[in-house]
């Protein structure tokens, strides 16, 4: 992989595809949506759970950091993310992601 100068974006040498790495921050909103999913017995669909419009549209941020999980349209709350919400798992509140996977 190529990296472009003073940037987050690489090119792959073969194709020429630019790969960029995003920073997502755990914040309140998803930990918001986290407790809305914990509320709905730790699984549902997104648009079950009564959630904002941000909340809707950073929800797959949870996958990076391993609180929730995927299952076809239904999340799942990981056990991860139930000790998280009972104070007993530490994530980090920063996780960079390639092509929507954690790196």
């Amino acid at each position: 992989m190529l990296k472009l100068a003073n940037s987050n974006v690489e090119v792959c040498p073969c194709c020429g595809q630019k790969i960029v790495v995003y920073k997502h921050k755990l914040n309140k909103t998803l930990i918001s949506s986290l407790v809305k999913l914990w509320e709905h017995n730790g699984e549902g669909k997104v648009a079950d759970l009564g959630l904002t419009n941000s909340q809707f549209a950073n929800f797959q941020k949870l996958t990076y950091f391993g609180l929730v999980d995927k299952n076809n349209s239904i999340y799942i709350l990981t056990e991860k993310g139930r000790l998280f919400l009972k104070n007993l798992e530490k994530v980090p509140s920063v996780v960079y992601t390639k092509n929507a996977i954690p790196i």
